[in-house]
């Protein structure tokens, strides 16, 4: 096994994505650091977005997946469709958790959290800390901030567009059904 194999299965034995409060933080504030939502006026728009970008962060096939999708949408297949299927779901069902967890880490004192002005939701952005800055920092994160790198070059607008055109955009043009409540 390899050096990288190795880091590989440290890293998925200690970040393991889905309900992993720790592994939906880290996504959180890294999207927020490279996206450089550092103050209100540069807030993320609507906080249920990381929970359907979320498993993009953590997954190279996805992450090379969507470039590929986004050069030839007509050339998804069904296995793919199916997998952002999931992906999809999985991210309605994080949205409540994603809620609880922005109550908890504006309470640390590691983002701070205002409300939307035209939706009903919430807007975020990183707090400066030395916390905040050694977690975002951390060059165990090197690949997933890779990965946020490439998911903007997709959705470059995600800090600011509305929560439909992100699933549109991450979905919708692939032919998987898009549902938010």
């Amino acid at each position: 096994m390899t050096t990288m194999e190795k880091e590989q299965a440290r890293r998925r034995m200690h970040f393991v994505a889905g309900e992993d409060l720790y592994f939906l933080t880290y996504a959180l504030l890294l999207v927020l650091d490279v996206f450089r939502c550092n103050s209100l006026e540069r807030a993320l728009n609507d906080y249920r977005k990381i929970a359907f970008v979320a498993d993009f962060i953590s997954s190279p096939r996805l992450t090379r997946g969507l470039t590929l999708w986004s050069e030839q949408p007509g050339r998804i297949s069904r296995e793919d469709q199916e997998l952002l299927r999931a992906v999809h779901d999985r991210g309605v069902a994080r949205i409540p958790l994603f809620f609880r967890l922005l109550y908890i880490l504006e309470q640390r004192g590691l983002v701070s959290v205002a409300p939307a002005d035209k939706a009903r939701t919430l807007r975020l952005c990183l707090r400066e800390s030395p916390t905040s800055r050694a977690l975002v920092d951390s060059e165990l994160f090197d690949p997933e901030r890779q990965h946020i790198r490439c998911l903007r070059k997709v959705v470059p607008k995600l800090r600011s567009a509305s929560l439909p055109s992100v699933l549109d955009v991450l979905y919708g043009r692939f032919g998987v059904s898009t549902w938010v409540g």
